[in-house]
């Protein structure tokens, strides 16, 4: 088992002290397709780093109340980051020491840190390798060497482009005819649609995410509710974490400053909202 430090020597060899160090090692089975098991080949598994979101799944998986980091060989775990085993190959992560760890690829777990989980778990023995498939977090390399605050807050040179988007048509009409008591409908008849509802409705949702920024744009549109003209609507915001959470936001909503009806009832006809712009902050206490 590993023990938890608050700071650490990245060298071009790996992590100082570290068993995984090293320019070069041997081939594994991992690497059977390509070497002969123990060519000298160059050392990309440096690094072992997992998130604690992970752990926590991996633990929940398992039945136990948590997984600890040096019972599975870690040598970092970050938090903020819960898919951290999909985070593709050549994503490189930077620390304020201009440290610079370069992913490999992902860590798959192997029988080794279930049998140290077992010593303290005796009845998880066997469930760890079903339960850390894709959770196991990833492997790097030392691309610039530096000392990095394991306690401290870093980024990823990863961006993301998150991308929403949505369609409902509503066949919403009368099953009876009858003669309304309300003047505007009148007479009514079977197979009229329903008043006041948009037959169809879609909405886009673009967004683009690095690091502690945020940035994204939104259209949403409605079709005419039986008279009337289509509602169509764009927003934007930008939001920016500065510290762990505590985040400022700019919000701007109707940019085209549309005039269209929001909704006939009830109370008549209402406008949708104009355009405003809105700044705020969050705090996590």
């Amino acid at each position: 088992e590993k023990q938890q430090v608050s700071e650490a020597h990245f060298l071009f060899s790996g992590m100082e002290g570290d068993c995984h160090g090293g320019i070069t090692r041997k081939s594994d089975s991992r690497m059977l397709k390509q070497y002969k098991r123990n060519t000298e080949v160059r050392n990309s598994r440096q690094v072992s780093i997992l998130s604690s979101e992970e752990l926590a799944e991996i633990a929940e998986r398992m039945g136990i109340p948590a997984v600890k980091p040096e019972w599975v060989g870690a040598n970092m775990v970050v938090g903020g980051i819960p898919d951290l085993t999909l985070l593709p190959p050549s994503t490189r992560l930077q620390f304020p020491s201009g440290a610079m760890i370069v992913v490999d690829a992902e860590n798959h777990p192997c029988r080794y840190p279930a049998d140290i989980i077992a010593r303290h778990h005796p009845e998880a023995r066997k469930g760890f390798v079903s339960a850390a498939m894709h959770k196991r977090g990833v492997v790097g390399w030392i691309e610039a060497e530096g000392v990095v605050d394991l306690l401290g807050r870093w980024s990823t040179h990863r961006f993301s482009l998150p991308l929403q988007l949505t369609y409902t048509w509503t066949d919403a009409r009368f099953t009876e005819s009858f003669v309304s008591t309300f003047e505007p409908w009148g007479n009514v008849e079977a197979g009229d649609r329903m008043p006041y509802v948009s037959p169809h409705t879609a909405a886009a949702v673009l967004g683009y995410v690095r690091g502690a920024w945020a940035v994204d744009a939104s259209f949403r549109w409605a079709a005419a509710m039986g008279w009337g003209e289509p509602v169509a609507v764009a927003d934007a915001g930008v939001r920016w974490e500065f510290r762990s959470g505590c985040e400022v936001r700019l919000q701007a909503t109707n940019l085209g400053d549309a005039d269209a009806i929001a909704s006939y009832r009830p109370y008549g006809a209402r406008p949708i909202a104009p355009r405003m712009v809105r700044f705020g902050c969050a705090f996590a206490l």
